[in-house]
């Protein structure tokens, strides 16, 4: 199981944090990717 954590700004412009898992390590890195992409994404906090 690999995991990310993350946080990212919501609706409102408050900052919160947000953790997902997956099965793979290739789509953990491509949820990576679009985390980038987001106009509202602060910081990764952790991956495992």
């Amino acid at each position: 199981m690999y995991e990310v954590v993350w946080q990212e700004f919501n609706k409102s412009g408050r900052l919160v944090t947000k953790c997902k898992s997956f099965n793979t390590a290739e789509s953990m890195e491509k949820h990576i990717d679009k985390l980038f992409k987001k106009d509202n994404f602060h910081t990764i906090l952790a991956t495992r």
